[in-house]
């Protein structure tokens, strides 16, 4: 078994991972690991290095409560599902 590389404090739900983003639509989240609370209302993300969790993130995004999944598509870009059953896509900031 492998220890904890990122401790998320207090939990609001339960933590719901994602995908390391390999996409071009965001340069600077690429290599990332996307996790969010599935109550919390927030996005984080760290790079993993030599069994580290570098650059640790909270993205200051819009994230509805209830993410219940992540998924990627053919060209790295990443998307969160909803209990809403609305689907968000990780864009640069406008």
């Amino acid at each position: 078994m492998v220890g904890a590389l990122v401790v998320s404090g207090a939990a609001t739900g339960s933590i719901v991972g994602g995908y390391v983003y390999r996409g071009n639509a965001v340069l600077g989240a690429v290599g990332h690991y996307f996790y969010s609370d599935y109550c919390g209302g927030w996005l984080r993300s760290f790079h993993h290095e030599h069994g580290a969790a570098l650059d640790r993130r909270e993205w200051r995004v819009r994230v509805p409560a209830s993410v219940l999944s992540f998924r990627e598509d053919a060209s790295g870009e990443l998307y969160l599902l909803s209990a809403s059953g609305t689907i968000y896509r990780l864009t640069p900031a406008r």
